[in-house]
């Protein structure tokens, strides 16, 4: 069966070799791609589910590598093809924002379950068995995927989990570039402070506490005036703000924490990259 499936994926590759190498890749190709994913599967899946490994080793390398590179790649493909159909039917910024808003999902489940991440893109092999391999206990995660997919002779704890990742680090480098302002853009000082005002006036402060500008020899007039010119915002009476912000309730520093959580998740993003 192993000398089978090769010849299914090494087919499938020469398929799909030309739309990988594709950065923007047009509507028609992702088209045939999908078919061809689609076509890759139901071969496999026929293969396993009626056939058997000669060893478990080769089933680790199916469940591990095999199908979530394949399914990984056809998740990617329908979810771009959602973001180009979507860019005929709405404006360009609606179709960005469904498509990051599809990243943020991947975010959140990744965040969940870092542990899984880790072990899949270190490529770690201990829990192999109990991971990538049919007929284990259960593990209860809360997968999103296709009945179809999810066949008990068809699938394995974590191989659409990892199939998940595959899928997110493509569609991020893929589609990256739609999401950011252009290079004229950026060094026309049309930066504008998206936040709220009193984000901007605790960021200030705590750049003044913590001495990172000049070490803290600046006067907090002179980096609100900067950061009002950077940004082209009016902070008005920041010392007001300030005021109301040292008199919160439960957290006072609502938007620096949000900042480290987002570098956070960044991070954890850039370590899933493959």
């Amino acid at each position: 069966m192993e000398g089978e499936i090769k010849k299914i994926i090494n087919h499938f590759d020469n398929q799909i070799s030309n739309i990988n190498q594709i950065r923007d890749i047009p509507l028609s190709e992702i088209l045939l791609g999908i078919e061809y994913c689609e076509n890759c599967i139901f071969k496999l899946k026929d293969l396993v589910v009626n056939g058997q490994f000669k060893t478990q080793k080769s089933e680790i390398e199916f469940f591990k590598n095999t199908k979530p590179n394949v399914y990984g790649f056809l998740k990617f493909l329908l979810t771009l093809h959602q973001f180009k159909a979507g860019q005929f039917e709405t404006k360009p910024n609606k179709a960005i924002k469904n498509i990051n808003r599809k990243l943020d999902s991947f975010r959140k489940r990744f965040k969940q379950y870092e542990n899984l991440v880790s072990y899949c893109i270190q490529n770690k092999n201990e829990l192999d068995v109990y991971y990538f391999t049919r007929g284990q206990p259960k593990m209860i995660l809360k997968d999103d995927s296709l009945s179809f997919f999810t066949e008990p002779k068809f699938t394995t704890n974590l191989d659409i989990f990892k199939a998940q990742i595959i899928a997110f680090n493509l569609i991020k480098n893929n589609l990256e570039f739609s999401s950011f302002p252009s290079s004229q853009e950026t060094f026309t000082n049309h930066l504008k402070w998206s936040n709220s005002k009193t984000d901007l006036v605790e960021l200030i402060y705590a750049l003044k506490a913590s001495n990172a500008i000049m070490n803290g020899k600046t006067d907090i007039k002179v980096i609100a005036s900067f950061c009002e010119t950077m940004f082209n915002v009016s902070l008005g009476n920041y010392y007001k703000t300030y005021s109301e912000i040292k008199s919160r309730k439960f957290t006072k520093t609502t938007f620096i924490d949000t900042l480290k959580i987002s570098l956070e998740n960044k991070i954890l993003e850039d370590d899933m990259l493959v």
